[in-house]
């Protein structure tokens, strides 16, 4: 499992009517990570709610209450998620600090091209082109025709 790259904007509302708020050391806990802060930080309340999609109601404020919504099977799996939405579109710094290092809270990488570990150079980026143009060996009638369309 890991962690959605977006999570969706947080919709701020003055006041949230919470049926089952845990404190976010409890979150910790159920997401089987240890808490890494102290304080009223940690008391801060969350709910978990189970639903189509992915989406985050809050009190403004740092220590206004958070209703998640989260699309997942098990506690367990949607506690990590609600984590992830706090850490990363809350920008809560005990969550955050929370599911460093944690290999489920790697973030998802980008769809497209793996990831290569730098840059290519100029020599290498035409090498790759020279080699994907003799792979496919395009009859001379075609060369012609592109050939006069990018002259024309």
């Amino acid at each position: 499992m890991s962690i959605p790259l977006f999570f969706p904007p947080p919709v701020y509302l003055s006041h949230l009517k919470l049926k089952y708020p845990m404190p976010l050391w409890k979150v910790c806990e159920v997401a089987g990570v240890p808490c890494r802060a102290s304080g009223s930080w940690t008391n801060r309340l969350i709910e978990i709610v189970r639903g189509k999609t992915n989406s985050i109601m809050a009190e403004p404020g740092d220590w206004g209450s958070i209703k998640i919504v989260v699309v997942s099977s098990s506690k367990v799996k949607a506690a990590r998620l609600a984590l992830g939405a706090l850490a990363y579109a809350m920008h809560d710094p005990v969550a955050k600090q929370s599911i460093m290092e944690q290999p489920w809270a790697k973030l998802r990488p980008p769809r497209g091209r793996k990831r290569l570990g730098s840059a290519l150079s100029n020599a290498e980026r035409q090498k790759r082109f020279r080699e994907k143009m003799r792979g496919s060996p395009m009859p001379v009638e075609q060369k012609v025709a592109r050939i006069k369309r990018s002259i024309l």
